[in-house]
């Protein structure tokens, strides 16, 4: 491994380590009784490319700050002597529900919880609140910004990666398929199109980045293209008689494969 490359492998943890202990001693000096929390934010946020570590902060501050406005909400209905069981159901369903709309929403139902733990009144349930979005307005902070400012990684570099790999995958399937080895081609399949996924996710995150879209989204097509023929190319070779049939399909799976290798090269 050259020193370029175990840099590259290193600078993820450390710099989600940096995050969190600098959000831990901030929340600490500001006094916020719980710096864990902002701690944790830290580790959640702080992703390998900037573009994501910034979705995720935003999708935190959200979920979170949906999460403890139902609370205080619920909150306010104890002074109706509203049962605790009926009422914890009640905010929990509506936060869950939040969440099921939005993936990243999903710390909607937790904030909830914690802020509906506080003392049974509505001021304390606001005072948690707020002592809730601070800590993890901190965290998310320290981990968009050491995501942005310490090794940041590159959009563009990372989906080069996985279209590498997963052209190697689906290349490696068709050999399988072709020496008769089906278990293996179904095992390397499954990793070639978990590297779909992976770019997928790559190229969402990359909105929030200066990073080339239109260069990205190529990528992803080519990619979407060889999967499907090749998938195609397998249906044929297993359930069809037509050996010509499936020799055309590997033929198409092999040229977009090849096209897919001359839009990395010319990256």
């Amino acid at each position: 491994m050259t020193p370029r490359e175990a840099l590259s492998a290193a600078a993820p943890p450390l710099r989600a380590a940096i995050a969190a202990v600098a959000a831990y001693a901030v929340s600490g000096l500001l006094g916020l009784p719980a710096g864990h929390w902002a701690a944790l934010s830290a580790l959640i946020v702080c992703r390998p490319l900037p573009g994501a570590a910034s979705r995720a902060g935003a999708d935190r501050m959200a979920g979170t700050l949906i999460g403890a406005a139902l609370a205080c909400g619920g909150a306010l209905l104890r002074a109706w002597q509203v049962p605790e069981v009926p009422l914890l159901a009640l905010v929990l369903a509506a936060a869950a529900g939040v969440a099921a709309v939005k993936e990243g929403w999903r710390t909607a139902p937790i904030a909830a919880v914690i802020v509906l733990s506080a003392a049974p009144d509505g001021h304390g349930a606001l005072a948690a609140a707020l002592l809730r979005l601070a800590e993890i307005s901190i965290g998310a902070a320290f981990g968009v910004a050491a995501a942005w400012g310490l090794w940041p990684g590159r959009s563009e570099a990372a989906a080069r990666r996985l279209c590498r790999a997963a052209l190697e995958q689906w290349s490696a399937v068709l050999d399988a398929a072709e020496a008769g080895e089906w278990e293996r081609g179904r095992d390397l399949a499954a990793r070639a199109r978990a590297q779909n996924w992976r770019l997928a996710r790559v190229i969402d995150g990359a909105r929030w980045e200066r990073a080339d879209k239109a260069a990205l989204g190529r990528l992803r097509d080519a990619l979407a293209r060889l999967s499907v023929s090749t998938g195609f190319a397998l249906r044929l070779m297993r359930e069809t008689a037509s050996e010509a049939a499936a020799a055309h399909a590997r033929a198409v799976a092999r040229r977009d494969g090849a096209a897919l290798a001359r839009l990395l090269e010319a990256a």
